[in-house]
């Protein structure tokens, strides 16, 4: 745990003593160092650090010795990861290679996003690390490749109106996690302005799904076949605690943000990509109290949040009030990640933190 305090102290005093958001050189310096941190925590990782991490270090080295037509039958897993591991495995044949190279996309991924959406990188990269982001990617290999092909198809792409170029890159991510295919509802709701009455039809929309979760899933497995392995495990039941927690979590800062956004008020807000985005995450979040599957999905909204509160905190006209209310969600946040990492480090299986140098 003490890694993570370090990684957590380092991004606050590196952000104090460079100041990355006076401009944009000083935020790249900024970013780059960080990137540098978080990359080698991420890289050196054994392969115990991560709930995911075992099973695709074993799947690493049994693909290594197959085709990859025979890995394809003899796996579940989709063929983009299948491809990387045997490119990989001819680099080198083992599977710490395919932790470091997927580390360090992944942390590029996340931390360009910031560089060129954040308007506080040092909050983006606070709340990247206490909304356990950073500790999901190290676990979910396969989906964390699939997020960050997505945050970069987003500000090359989809930003800037480049839609076919997009999807082609959502489909392209789809190959490393086929759930990664939700994302194509992000070029609709581009175009989209958000109102501040989608509040309450997020609330109805998320009451609706959550009656009818069990309806919900079928059609998903319907759109997605991979997923009916789910069925009889773990992730078709609930973890009630988690599920409510994120909930709770995801629905507060989805009603401060729309409170300070003053979306109606405008007549054009580019912060409005932003609140849909974390709007379908509420209401996964929400799904995922009555079937733990769906917090895959919502994964795909929540890591916007890292650029979404920095945004609605900026809305805030009194310095004051903006001063108080950072704080108070940096203190919350903090608690809410130490809360989880002390008492629940299975969750994520970061904790405690290993290296492959020390096995």
């Amino acid at each position: 745990m003490y890694i993570y305090i370090i990684i957590i102290l380092l991004i606050v005093l590196l952000g104090c003593a460079i100041r990355p958001n006076s401009n944009k050189k000083r935020k790249k310096i900024y970013l780059t160092i960080v990137f540098i941190i978080l990359a080698i925590v991420a890289s050196l990782r054994a392969y115990t650090v991560g709930v995911d991490t075992e099973q695709y270090c074993i799947a690493f080295d049994k693909i290594s010795e197959m085709t990859i037509e025979q890995a394809k039958e003899d796996t579940r897993y989709e063929t983009g990861f299948v491809v990387l591991c045997k490119i990989l495995s001819y680099v080198y044949d083992n599977y710490q290679i395919l932790i470091i190279v997927t580390s360090i996309f992944i942390m590029y991924a996340v931390i360009r996003f910031i560089y060129e959406e954040s308007n506080d990188c040092i909050l983006s990269l606070l709340l990247f690390v206490l909304l356990n982001c950073y500790a999901m990617y190290m676990s979910m290999m396969r989906q964390a490749i699939a997020i960050g092909i997505i945050l970069l198809g987003y500000i090359i792409f989809l930003k800037k109106e480049k839609y076919i170029k997009y999807a082609i890159l959502v489909l392209f991510a789809s190959l490393f996690h086929q759930s990664a295919l939700i994302m194509l509802s992000a070029i609709p709701l581009c175009k989209l302005k958000f109102k501040n009455k989608y509040y309450f039809l997020t609330l109805v929309i998320s009451a609706v799904i959550y009656v009818l979760a069990n309806t919900a899933f079928s059609i998903f497995t319907k759109m997605f076949p991979t997923y009916l392995y789910y069925l009889d495990g773990q992730f078709f039941t609930s973890n009630y605690f988690a599920s409510l927690l994120n909930a709770c979590v995801a629905v507060i800062f989805f009603t401060v943000g729309v409170y300070y956004g003053k979306f109606d008020k405008r007549d054009k807000d580019s912060n409005s990509f932003y609140a849909f985005m974390i709007m379908l995450g509420v209401i996964f979040y929400i799904a995922t109290i009555k079937i733990s599957i769906f917090s895959r999905i919502a994964t795909y909204f929540n890591i916007f949040n890292i650029i979404w509160i920095p945004k609605f905190i900026s809305n805030i006209n009194k310095k004051e009030d903006k001063m108080m209310i950072s704080v108070m969600l940096i203190i919350c946040l903090f608690m809410y990640w130490a809360i989880i990492s002390i008492y629940r480090p299975e969750w994520y299986g970061v904790i405690p933190y290993k290296t492959f140098l020390g096995e």
